[in-house]
Protein backbone atom coordinates (compact mmCIF):
# COMPACT_ATOMS: atom_id res chain seq x y z
CA UNK A 1 0.00 0.00 0.00
CA UNK A 2 2.75 2.15 0.62
CA UNK A 3 4.74 1.59 -2.40
CA UNK A 4 1.32 2.69 -4.39
CA UNK A 5 0.94 5.74 -2.42
CA UNK A 6 4.79 6.53 -2.78
CA UNK A 7 4.38 5.91 -7.23
CA UNK A 8 0.96 7.88 -6.83
CA UNK A 9 3.18 10.76 -5.34
CA UNK A 10 6.08 10.88 -7.16
CA UNK A 11 3.28 11.15 -10.25
CA UNK A 12 1.66 14.11 -8.96
CA UNK A 13 5.25 15.81 -8.67
CA UNK A 14 6.05 15.37 -11.80
CA UNK A 15 9.28 12.80 -11.06
CA UNK A 16 7.66 9.85 -13.08
CA UNK A 17 10.28 9.81 -15.58
CA UNK A 18 12.82 9.89 -13.40
CA UNK A 19 11.27 7.16 -11.37
CA UNK A 20 10.83 4.89 -14.38
CA UNK A 21 14.62 5.43 -15.26
CA UNK A 22 15.61 4.77 -12.08
CA UNK A 23 13.34 1.61 -12.23
CA UNK A 24 14.96 0.63 -15.61
CA UNK A 25 18.60 0.90 -13.88
CA UNK A 26 18.08 -1.41 -11.50
CA UNK A 27 16.15 -4.17 -13.74
CA UNK A 28 19.33 -3.68 -16.22
CA UNK A 29 21.70 -3.75 -13.33
CA UNK A 30 19.94 -7.44 -12.07
CA UNK A 31 19.98 -8.65 -15.58
CA UNK A 32 23.56 -7.54 -15.84
CA UNK A 33 24.45 -9.91 -12.37
CA UNK A 34 22.10 -12.68 -13.68
CA UNK A 35 24.46 -12.59 -16.60
CA UNK A 36 27.73 -12.68 -14.93
CA UNK A 37 26.43 -15.43 -12.35
CA UNK A 38 25.66 -17.33 -15.53
CA UNK A 39 29.12 -17.25 -16.81
CA UNK A 40 30.59 -17.90 -13.64
CA UNK A 41 28.31 -20.80 -13.67
CA UNK A 42 29.98 -22.30 -17.06
CA UNK A 43 33.75 -21.46 -16.16
CA UNK A 44 33.02 -23.52 -12.94
CA UNK A 45 31.53 -26.35 -15.13
CA UNK A 46 34.44 -26.06 -17.53
CA UNK A 47 37.12 -25.84 -15.01
CA UNK A 48 35.34 -28.92 -12.89
CA UNK A 49 35.46 -30.40 -16.47
CA UNK A 50 39.07 -30.23 -17.20
CA UNK A 51 40.01 -30.74 -13.55
CA UNK A 52 38.76 -34.22 -14.54
CA UNK A 53 39.93 -34.76 -18.10
CA UNK A 54 43.52 -34.62 -16.51
CA UNK A 55 43.21 -37.48 -14.56
CA UNK A 56 43.14 -39.46 -17.62
CA UNK A 57 47.05 -38.30 -17.99
CA UNK A 58 49.03 -40.85 -16.53
CA UNK A 59 50.71 -38.29 -13.75
CA UNK A 60 47.35 -37.70 -12.58
CA UNK A 61 45.85 -41.33 -12.35
CA UNK A 62 44.84 -42.16 -8.99
CA UNK A 63 46.86 -44.60 -8.85
CA UNK A 64 50.29 -42.92 -9.06
CA UNK A 65 49.09 -39.51 -7.71
CA UNK A 66 51.05 -38.08 -5.46
CA UNK A 67 49.36 -37.10 -1.72
CA UNK A 68 49.83 -32.94 -2.75
CA UNK A 69 47.99 -34.04 -6.49
CA UNK A 70 45.76 -35.30 -4.74
CA UNK A 71 44.76 -32.69 -2.13
CA UNK A 72 44.71 -30.02 -4.45
CA UNK A 73 42.56 -31.80 -7.14
CA UNK A 74 39.88 -32.35 -4.11
CA UNK A 75 40.33 -29.13 -2.60
CA UNK A 76 39.81 -27.33 -6.30
CA UNK A 77 36.68 -29.48 -6.88
CA UNK A 78 35.28 -28.59 -3.40
CA UNK A 79 36.07 -24.85 -4.04
CA UNK A 80 34.58 -24.71 -7.56
CA UNK A 81 31.65 -27.14 -6.07
CA UNK A 82 30.78 -23.96 -3.61
CA UNK A 83 31.47 -21.53 -6.07
CA UNK A 84 28.78 -23.31 -8.03
CA UNK A 85 26.23 -23.38 -4.58
CA UNK A 86 26.62 -19.47 -4.18
CA UNK A 87 25.76 -18.94 -8.12
CA UNK A 88 22.39 -21.27 -7.60
CA UNK A 89 21.21 -19.63 -4.61
CA UNK A 90 22.11 -16.26 -6.54
CA UNK A 91 20.03 -16.88 -9.40
CA UNK A 92 16.93 -18.50 -7.33
CA UNK A 93 17.06 -15.15 -5.16
CA UNK A 94 17.30 -12.60 -8.11
CA UNK A 95 13.62 -13.03 -9.74
CA UNK A 96 12.63 -11.91 -6.42
CA UNK A 97 14.89 -8.98 -6.48
CA UNK A 98 13.43 -8.06 -9.13
CA UNK A 99 9.83 -8.33 -7.63
CA UNK A 100 10.54 -5.81 -5.14
CA UNK A 101 12.55 -3.18 -7.27
CA UNK A 102 10.26 -0.13 -6.91
CA UNK A 103 12.44 2.51 -8.69
CA UNK A 104 13.05 4.16 -5.53
CA UNK A 105 15.47 2.48 -3.50
CA UNK A 106 18.69 4.48 -2.84
CA UNK A 107 20.56 1.38 -1.85
CA UNK A 108 22.50 -0.52 -4.49
CA UNK A 109 21.16 -3.76 -5.68
CA UNK A 110 23.65 -5.59 -3.79
CA UNK A 111 22.53 -4.50 -0.30
CA UNK A 112 18.84 -5.48 -1.43
CA UNK A 113 17.69 -8.60 0.97
CA UNK A 114 17.18 -12.10 -0.65
CA UNK A 115 13.96 -14.37 -0.19
CA UNK A 116 11.28 -11.75 0.52
CA UNK A 117 13.82 -9.20 1.27
CA UNK A 118 14.69 -10.11 4.94
CA UNK A 119 17.18 -12.75 3.83
CA UNK A 120 20.90 -12.25 3.12
CA UNK A 121 21.88 -9.63 0.77
CA UNK A 122 22.16 -10.45 -2.68
CA UNK A 123 26.40 -9.53 -1.86
CA UNK A 124 26.80 -12.38 0.17
CA UNK A 125 25.99 -14.47 -2.83
CA UNK A 126 27.97 -12.65 -5.44
CA UNK A 127 31.13 -12.39 -3.31
CA UNK A 128 30.68 -16.51 -2.55
CA UNK A 129 30.51 -17.30 -5.49
CA UNK A 130 33.47 -15.35 -6.70
CA UNK A 131 36.01 -15.52 -4.01
CA UNK A 132 35.36 -19.43 -3.98
CA UNK A 133 35.89 -19.00 -8.02
CA UNK A 134 39.44 -17.39 -7.61
CA UNK A 135 40.26 -19.75 -5.10
CA UNK A 136 39.25 -22.73 -6.92
CA UNK A 137 41.58 -21.08 -9.83
CA UNK A 138 44.08 -21.04 -7.57
CA UNK A 139 43.71 -24.50 -6.24
CA UNK A 140 43.79 -26.15 -9.77
CA UNK A 141 47.14 -23.96 -10.44
CA UNK A 142 48.19 -26.04 -7.44
CA UNK A 143 46.87 -29.12 -9.32
CA UNK A 144 48.01 -28.58 -12.18
CA UNK A 145 52.04 -28.08 -11.00
CA UNK A 146 51.45 -30.91 -7.81
CA UNK A 147 53.07 -33.45 -10.13
CA UNK A 148 56.40 -31.69 -11.39
CA UNK A 149 56.62 -29.05 -7.89
CA UNK A 150 55.17 -30.85 -5.34
CA UNK A 151 55.97 -28.69 -2.41
CA UNK A 152 55.18 -25.38 -3.89
CA UNK A 153 52.08 -26.57 -4.90
CA UNK A 154 51.54 -26.50 -0.84
CA UNK A 155 52.15 -22.97 -0.88
CA UNK A 156 49.91 -22.02 -3.74
CA UNK A 157 47.74 -24.64 -2.42
CA UNK A 158 47.72 -22.39 0.92
CA UNK A 159 47.21 -19.23 -0.64
CA UNK A 160 44.00 -20.73 -2.08
CA UNK A 161 42.59 -22.15 1.08
CA UNK A 162 43.38 -18.97 3.31
CA UNK A 163 41.62 -17.27 0.72
CA UNK A 164 38.53 -19.63 1.37
CA UNK A 165 39.03 -19.55 4.91
CA UNK A 166 39.48 -15.57 4.99
CA UNK A 167 35.80 -15.31 3.32
CA UNK A 168 34.39 -17.39 6.03
CA UNK A 169 35.87 -15.39 8.93
CA UNK A 170 34.44 -12.97 7.25
CA UNK A 171 31.04 -14.07 7.02
CA UNK A 172 30.77 -15.14 10.36
CA UNK A 173 32.76 -11.78 12.05
CA UNK A 174 30.37 -9.47 10.00
CA UNK A 175 26.80 -11.11 9.58
CA UNK A 176 24.70 -7.63 10.14
CA UNK A 177 26.69 -6.88 6.41
CA UNK A 178 25.25 -9.42 4.97
CA UNK A 179 21.62 -9.42 6.18
CA UNK A 180 18.86 -7.31 6.23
Amino acid sequence: MARAVRRHAAVASGSCERLGLTMQNEVKAIELLQDWAKWLVGLDSAAIAALGALTTRPCYELQTMSIATLVCGAFATGLFLASLAFANWLLLALPGVTQRTSGQSSEDIFAQGTYGGVGRRVVFFVRGQHVFFLCGMVAGVAFVIAPHYPSFSWVVLGISVAGAIRLTFEFISKPSCFRV
